[in-house]
């Protein structure tokens, strides 16, 4: 198979795709639309991003993405355990402390957001496409003061000196990971659970109908385990609603629910039943 992901080498879902799936063939793609186009044309076999993080929530490019376009279902979730790290070209390990400019993904700027305010109130904060696109920039700008947010293994790769591991500002920080596929992937690991992911368009913005919409799982015991709200992009205050079900795909009562939301004028789009695997 060959297995696509938000590359260069170093990114966390480099990670995730060489842990999960170390025998197949691997494709980076510069950005996450970039790799959901290519397992929607089947260019690729599976898809790998981003889909929440611990600290910052949902990953909107990724989220917005599944609402607008069709793709295969998720057949698979990779939790990832995070650790965003600043790292410096070794030629300027003297003087990282004088950078003028930090490099990292959105999500890497944000996880560090509290380190950077106290230790770096003025130092420029640029968003770039992945945390090892970061990493591989400042190995090849010796001569710029510029700092990368990016995973260990990306300063391994592109030997860069470590000088503040850990600098999200929660420990426990995790990344969910989905791998989009239109076939049934063979993984022989044990899952921690099973859920599935679908995205809700009411018929209306009447009082009560989101209750009314979200009584159809409560009253069928199903657990609702996330839900949040994104704009759909067509004009202000129209919004599609992101859920997550303690469920799997074989379940009447689910089934049942698809039904009445259908009947009540609710629109669903079920992205996938599947299970979720720890990385460690």
């Amino acid at each position: 198979m060959n297995i696509g992901y938000l590359g260069p080498v170093g990114t966390f879902s480099y990670q995730v795709a060489h842990r999960a799936f170390p025998e197949e063939q691997h494709t980076a793609y510069t950005t996450i639309s970039e790799c959901l186009d290519a397992v929607a044309a089947n260019e690729i076999d599976v898809c790998l991003v981003p889909f929440e993080n611990a600290i910052e929530g949902t990953v909107n490019v990724t989220l917005d993405y599944l609402y607008q376009n069709d793709v295969p279902p998720i057949q698979a979730e990779y939790i990832l355990p995070i650790s965003q790290n600043i790292m410096v070209n070794k030629q300027r390990s003297s003087d990282w402390q004088e950078a003028t400019t930090i490099l990292s993904h959105p999500q890497g700027l944000a996880q560090c957001h509290d380190y950077l305010t106290k230790n770096f109130p003025h130092i420029k904060r640029e968003a770039v496409s992945s945390t090892a696109f970061a990493a591989e920039y400042v190995s090849t700008h010796p001569d710029e003061k510029t700092l990368a947010i990016a995973p260990l293994f990306a300063a391994e790769h592109y030997d860069l000196d470590v000088v503040r591991a850990n600098a999200q500002g929660n420990m426990h920080n995790e990344t969910r990971f989905i791998a989009l596929s239109n076939r049934k992937l063979a993984i022989t690991d044990d899952p921690i659970e099973t859920k599935t992911t679908l995205l809700l368009k009411l018929p209306d913005n009447d009082s009560g109908t989101l209750h009314t919409m979200l009584s159809t799982f409560a009253w069928r015991n199903i657990n609702m385990s996330k839900i949040e709200s994104r704009p759909t992009k067509t004009r202000l205050g129209q919004y599609f609603f992101h859920i997550d079900l303690d469920v799997g795909a074989d379940n009447r009562l689910l089934d049942n629910a698809m039904v009445e939301i259908s009947l009540l004028g609710g629109t669903v789009k079920v992205l996938g039943s599947y299970d979720v695997y720890k990385i460690k």
